[in-house]
C-alpha cells in the first residue's frame, strides 16, 4: 500500500528511533501525528501498543507491523525513484572532417 497522502500514527516500541520512523514515513508522502484522530488511516502498532490498538481497532483504521511499515516504505521508495530518475540526452553524434 502506497503511503503518499496517509495519516498515520506509531505506537508502541519498535526497532526504529521514533524521529527516524518519521522521517521515512514522511519521506515516502505520509503525514504523521502523535493521537489516533477520525482521519488517522494507519496505526503502526509496536510491541506494549495497548490502547491505541484497541482505539484504531474500534474506528475501522488499520493496523500495521512494523514490517508491513517497512515494506510500505520500501515500495514506496522504489515507485518514487523510477518517477523521479533524471533522463541524460544522447551525447551529440561527432561531426565528420570537412575534405581538404
Amino acid at each position: 500500500m502506497p503511503l503518499s497522502g496517509k495519516e498515520l500514527v506509531f505506537s508502541g516500541t519498535m526497532s526504529l528511533k521514533r524521529s527516524d520512523a518519521t522521517t521515512l514515513a514522511e519521506g515516502a508522502g505520509a503525514s504523521v501525528k502523535s493521537a489516533i484522530t477520525s482521519k488517522t488511516e494507519i496505526l503502526v502498532a509496536g510491541v506494549g501498543a495497548g490502547q491505541k490498538i484497541k482505539q484504531a481497532q474500534s474506528k475501522g483504521i488499520e493496523v500495521w507491523t512494523e514490517d508491513d511499515f517497512s515494506n510500505a516504505v520500501a515500495a514506496s521508495s522504489q515507485g518514487s525513484g523510477a518517477r523521479t530518475r533524471k533522463r541524460t540526452a544522447p551525447a551529440p553524434a561527432a561531426k565528420a572532417a570537412a575534405p581538404a
